[in-house]
């Protein structure tokens, strides 16, 4: 095996298809929720159903993930360069002991286990935004964000990594034309050798319902599913190991995240993309499962008692920031927390 310490390491093209296992995509005709054989969902790498009188949440997710499946998309390593760029590790202007964090990447909301225990798996819906140019700083003409979930990364703990699948939004002007890319991607993001995300064969586009999943397999091993709703399209789910380091990766899954992320440019050393005005992003149906261990016996965890993170820039001194992108609670129709969402919106000026 080929190891990061070898003289060549692989490509990145080599590594993934060494620690990315591809399920392969069932006919049309294929209904998981009209299976009566467990097998024949274990045989397309498909979720389990979720034992509905204790996890309530998670089965409805499944029944909707499975369900008006209009075409099912081979999963595969997409070719050509991916325009998401560099993920760096979360960066914290502020950190306390209330429910609030500020941070110059990230906007959305993280939960972490209880006692003693892991996430073993993490799900989401949210709508595609749609995106316009502004002016929050960074390099001209590059406006980058991307839409997620994701495990660990937010804690810069021992083996940190962050899986994490979701859609990109990218806008590029050159003189008078604009283009704007909405696409779906995946990656497993380390510190030591951080790569590009790559691009998935899932069509999205602006104002459509995507489903994300992940689901911890083992301690090297995290399960990646995806739907897009509004078609009817899902995609094949697919198997990923942790990057090569010189220190193995493992699966700590101390973090659950939901998150709308600022991209930093993929050619330069940290500088932070501008930030594309974006529509109101609703994450709903949001929740985690967690365990002891995988395969253990789980218990199921809403948003209650999450840490909220405000995206904020740095102003012209180095000690100013201002907030451009703020989550919001979801308030329920009696007014009480929404246990299960929350919105983030864009506030830059």
């Amino acid at each position: 095996m080929t190891t990061f310490d070898d003289p060549e390491p692989p490509s990145l093209d080599a590594e993934l298809r060494e620690r990315v296992t591809f399920y392969p995509a069932p006919d049309d005709s294929f209904q998981p929720l009209k299976v009566d054989d467990p097998r024949a969902l274990l045989k397309f790498g498909l979720l389990p159903v979720p034992e509905y009188e204790r996890f309530p949440e998670a089965y409805a997710l499944w029944v909707k993930l499975y369900d008006n499946i209009e075409h099912w998309v081979q999963a595969g390593l997409s070719l050509g360069a991916s325009p998401q760029a560099l993920r760096p590790s979360l960066e914290r202007w502020s950190m306390g002991s209330t429910l609030y964090e500020s941070s110059a990447n990230w906007s959305g909301l993280y939960i972490t286990p209880r006692d003693g225990q892991m996430f073993t798996q993490v799900y989401g819906t949210w709508n595609v935004p749609s995106i316009a140019e502004s002016n929050d700083g960074g390099p001209p003409d590059n406006y980058h964000s991307s839409t997620w979930i994701g495990l660990d990364g937010q804690r810069a703990y021992y083996n940190s990594s962050l899986p994490q699948i979701g859609t990109e939004q990218y806008l590029e002007t050159a003189g008078t034309v604009t283009t704007v890319q909405t696409g779906s991607f995946w990656q497993w993001w380390s510190r030591e050798r951080p790569g590009r995300s790559r691009r998935l064969e899932l069509s999205v586009s602006p104002g459509d319902e995507v489903i994300c999943v992940l689901v911890v397999l083992s301690a090297h091993r995290v399960k990646f599913q995806m739907k897009n709703q509004t078609t009817g399209h899902i995609l094949s789910p697919f198997d990923v190991r942790p990057p090569h380091a010189k220190i193995p990766l493992r699966v700590s899954a101390a973090t659950a995240e939901w998150v709308m992320e600022r991209s930093t440019h993929p050619d330069s050393d940290g500088v932070l993309e501008q930030l594309p005005e974006y529509s109101s992003i609703t994450f709903s149906g949001c929740g985690a499962l967690t365990g002891v261990w995988p395969g253990m016996p789980e218990q199921k965890r809403t948003l209650i008692d999450g840490q909220r993170i405000t995206m904020r820039k740095a102003m012209d001194r180095a000690t100013r920031t201002a907030p451009i992108s703020r989550p919001t609670t979801v308030v329920a129709p009696f007014g009480e927390e929404d246990p299960h969402g929350f919105t983030t919106s864009y506030v830059g000026s």
